[in-house]
């Protein structure tokens, strides 16, 4: 399975949500990026992935393959080096 790299923006958004009672993991959202119930391309060659969480919500995670994201330089993270074309931004 190709690595996940969680994006600070998505981590902050899984803090926000577990504020207002909804309560997601990176567990669940590897989860729903392997089997998704419904995906959908978006913008820039990112793909959008939903799956359930209970009755009444889903949860739409956006993320692309760490080559297709549009970029026209590799950028490197905080340990200064390159992703690899084997891991998925979210």
């Amino acid at each position: 399975m190709k690595k996940i790299v969680f994006s600070l923006h998505s981590l902050n958004k899984i803090q926000i949500l577990s504020k207002h009672q909804i309560f997601v993991d990176k567990n669940l959202i590897t989860k729903i990026i392997t089997k998704p119930n419904r995906i959908e391309s978006g913008y820039k060659n990112r793909l959008v992935a939903q799956g359930v969480l209970d009755d009444k919500h889903v949860i739409r995670i956006i993320y692309c393959h760490r080559h297709s994201c549009g970029r026209r330089k590799p950028r490197r993270n905080k340990d200064n080096y390159n992703l690899s074309r084997q891991e998925i931004k979210i």
